[in-house]
């Protein structure tokens, strides 16, 4: 049996050299530790943390309108988009972002509720969901992807322009 292993096994202390070499060892994990509390604390939001910034995933979405009748979804995009190519979720209300203020009192029964946000890609995703959350709206929950990422997870839509018949003759 060797010296070190005799040593640990009778509790005997490390030299002062060992001792020396062990402090940045230990002391850098406990600095680092403490810097990211330090820098968690003035980070902002409501009780002086962060908040979470809440968002699934359109499959997510998908299952949770399927679990829960009567969802409230807002799509965010142009009216013109709304009734665009790509249509809207089925039952999605159109508030359009830059209308955003004007509509926000036709809305504000969705303030104690939970509600799904979803805009084309992720253009005004963080925007959307800081702007609701400091008016209140603490149960909005975002569509990651907005409606592109629910059309390529092939989930359907809704008042899509549709092509014109053609009849011959």
């Amino acid at each position: 049996m060797n010296r070190r292993s005799a040593d640990r096994r009778s509790g005997a202390r490390p030299s002062p050299a060992a001792a020396v070499l062990l402090v940045p060892v230990l002391l850098v994990p406990a600095l680092l530790a403490a810097v990211v509390l330090v820098a968690g604390c003035g980070s902002g939001g409501k009780s002086g943390r962060k908040e979470v910034f809440r968002q699934v995933t359109a499959p997510v979405a998908f299952e949770m309108m399927h679990d829960t009748p009567g969802l409230t979804v807002l799509d965010l995009r142009p009216a013109a988009e709304f009734h665009g190519p790509l249509g809207h979720i089925r039952g999605a209300l159109s508030v359009p972002w830059e209308h955003r203020d004007e509509l926000l009192r036709d809305i504000a029964w969705l303030r104690d509720r939970t509600f799904l946000i979803y805009c084309r890609v992720d253009e005004c995703e963080p925007a959307a969901i800081d702007y609701y959350r400091s008016h209140g709206f603490d149960n909005a929950m975002l569509i990651h992807g907005g409606i592109e990422a629910w059309v390529g997870g092939g989930f359907g839509t809704v008042g899509a322009d549709d092509p014109p018949d053609h009849h011959d003759g």
